[in-house]
């Protein structure tokens, strides 16, 4: 699926989507294939699910502090 920056878009469900992933287990692995990182308009927020996607692909627990921790050690943000 392809998105362009043309579409409408909302801060707070890129926000939600990416925060229910930090908190409730498992919520990434469901959404996995579902969402690519151009689905969001936010860099910040595709750099989130960047890193989310590569820590699920590497077996890593994926919470608000792992994801952190990962952003910090490769200085995405």
């Amino acid at each position: 699926m392809q998105f362009t920056k043309d579409i409408h878009y909302s801060t707070e469900i890129e926000r939600a989507v990416l925060g229910i992933c930090m908190l409730e287990m498992g919520s990434f692995g469901r959404m996995y294939g579902l969402l690519e990182s151009d689905c969001f308009y936010h860099d910040g927020h595709r750099i989130v699910f960047e890193t989310m996607k590569r820590m699920f692909q590497e077996g890593m627990p994926i919470d608000s502090f792992t994801v952190v921790d990962q952003i910090k050690r490769v200085k995405r943000l």
